[in-house]
């Protein structure tokens, strides 16, 4: 029997999943027996994938996390080669699965969900962390059938009670720039281009939530996300007829285009709907608990199992930053965005209107030698030959709101391999480069 890989003092057990960069394995503490999730990044894919400043941002704001309705960040440890996150194993799946399994949810099973994701929430925007990418697929479940909120990736620093008195002296409060987040769930403020504050916003996703919870089906959606976008922005979509007026009051309040007028945290926890049944006690929980501070993520210096004269770990945080540091700029303040996985496509939102960027990409895709064609002025198709075979393409090119963003679409077609579409992704994206605001999978 071949004998488990230790990193530092865990025992590396079966696979949970596997991302882009990143792979997930159970891991066992080799003294206590204690089971953990383990993310492992190879250090070069993470270059590749320019995430650096993505998980550097990540990891120095999770770290601080500590809430019954969080993941926790329990310990980061670094090879030449890899780093691993050590954190909580959450053992029930999460919320989008169940509801893909029961449709929409009992009005009391729905509301506690989202009592504890709102205590989470608030918890969250009291460290002044706007996650910015709440959704069910996020929200991951414990053995008790308890929310944990996941996936700080997309999150950022957001000083909210000094914008909250700015706002409230008539003074313009520090704003987001950044275009991010999964569609369906985007604030519309988000979208506009004037700047937003990420607590806000957090507040519009979580509305959607609970319309999704409690309906079984996401108040904003169309295929083309152009359509969805102004859908969005306009606040478009019908209120499930069966809805309480309670529940539908709380509804509208969190789904208020104006983000001056959207009900806010504070509000939400007082609302009558909300109220019901109510534990008020998971709005006292996280750090300082009885008084005793959170202990720190530790650096670990464990020994890791590597071969011989090969370097073990170092130290985890402080090396990480400065690799980070040292390598990549702040994509966040020059307005890159972000990117999430998916095998299948990448959605990209191109600064300038649909002629410049149908130009732009007619030009990249050519000199990539991808054959582009346009059988219509909003899609771009092509063909190319990789190094698995014959691949087919689709572009399309949406327009928003806003003429100076333009929504870009690519599409693995019927023919070709995930891998080499995605190769020709980042090509893309690195040629077209500054001329995008964001770039995201969906």
């Amino acid at each position: 029997m071949s004998k488990s890989k230790l990193i530092g003092p865990y025992s590396l057990g079966s696979s949970l999943g596997t991302g882009t960069f990143s792979k997930v394995r159970v891991g066992t503490h080799t003294e206590s027996g204690k089971q953990f999730a383990i993310k492992i990044m190879d250090k070069e894919l993470v270059k590749e994938e320019q995430a650096e400043e993505q998980i550097r941002r990540e990891i120095s704001l999770f770290k601080d996390l500590s809430h019954p309705f969080v993941v926790k960040m329990h310990e980061v440890i670094q090879t030449e080669t890899h780093m691993y996150i050590v954190l909580d194993l959450v053992s029930g799946g999460d919320l989008q699965t169940k509801l893909q399994e029961q449709v929409k949810l009992d009005e009391s099973v729905g509301r506690r969900y989202f009592q504890q994701l709102i205590a989470g929430v608030r918890y969250c925007h009291g460290k002044n962390i706007a996650h910015r990418d709440l959704k069910p697929e996020n929200l991951l479940l414990d053995e008790r059938d308890n929310i944990k909120i996941s996936d700080f990736g997309l999150a950022n620093l957001q000083q909210q009670a000094q914008a909250q008195q700015q706002m409230a002296s008539g003074i313009a409060p520090s704003m987001m720039q950044t275009v991010c987040g999964t569609p369906n769930y985007i604030a519309p403020e988000v979208l506009k281009e004037e700047g937003y504050l990420g607590t806000i916003a957090d507040v519009w996703s979580c509305g959607v939530i609970l319309v999704y919870l409690l309906s079984g089906a996401l108040p904003f959606e169309d295929a083309n996300l152009s359509v969805l976008y102004t859908k969005i922005e306009r606040g478009d979509f019908s209120m499930p007829r069966f809805f309480s007026p309670e529940l539908k009051f709380l509804v509208a309040r969190m789904l208020t285009v104006d983000p001056k007028k959207r009900i806010t945290v504070n509000e939400i926890i007082n609302d009558p709907w909300f109220s019901v049944d109510l534990d008020r006690g998971i709005f006292a929980l996280g750090d300082n608990q009885g008084g005793v501070a959170a202990a720190p993520v530790p650096i670990t210096k464990a020994v890791t199992a590597a071969p011989t004269g090969a370097p073990g770990p170092q130290d985890g945080f402080a090396t990480l930053f400065n690799m980070l540091s040292a390598n990549f700029g702040d994509l966040v303040s020059q307005g890159k965005g972000s990117m999430i996985h998916d095998t299948r496509r990448r959605t990209m939102i191109f600064s300038g209107n649909e002629e410049a960027a149908r130009n732009r990409l007619l030009t990249v895709l050519g000199a990539l030698r991808c054959n582009p064609k346009t059988p219509s002025p909003n899609e771009l198709k092509g063909f190319s030959n990789q190094p698995k075979g014959l691949m087919t393409w689709t572009l399309s090119i949406q327009p928003t709101i806003s003429p100076r963003l333009t929504v870009l679409q690519l599409k693995l077609g019927n023919k070709g391999d995930e891998a080499d579409f995605l190769a020709i992704a980042k090509q893309i994206i690195a040629q077209v480069g500054s001329d995008l605001a964001s770039t995201s999978t969906i």
